[in-house]
């Protein structure tokens, strides 16, 4: 995945500060994406029925009200083409060999996000 092919993302992330650390390192690595922040992936959902269509999905897998796992199956049921890349911090294995085996998701990435990971998102790598 290129940088070069990608214009809207979506972070879904129930921590209001991991979005915005994560718009904000977006913004300076890869300014000419358009983000939009979700603390509830249900209003992801309606936005996604409303006719969004983003090219990439950065995904939390332990949220509150809904887990990444639930909107990803959500999500894989659509018609939409973008890619989810999952940031979470949990290192469990299974965690990483469902992301590994989803053939939505471009890449795992273990929190903290850092400004290197957030340079490298787009890079091959599965995990970072």
């Amino acid at each position: 995945m290129s940088p070069r092919e990608i214009s809207k993302v979506f972070i879904i992330d129930d921590e209001p500060i991991c979005n915005k650390l994560c718009k904000n390192m977006l913004s300076y690595h890869y300014p000419h994406f358009s983000v939009n922040e979700y603390t509830d992936p249900d209003e992801a959902l309606r936005d996604l029925e409303k006719g969004e269509d983003p090219d990439l999905i950065i995904l939390d897998i332990q949220m509150k009200n809904m887990s990444g796992w639930q909107f990803l199956d959500k999500y894989n049921s659509s018609k939409k083409k973008g890619k989810v890349l999952i940031v979470s911090s949990s290192p469990d294995f299974n965690d990483f060999k469902k992301a590994k085996d989803h053939e939505r998701v471009y890449k795992y990435i273990v929190k903290p996000l850092d400004t290197l990971k957030v340079a490298n998102l787009l890079e091959p790598a599965k995990i970072l």
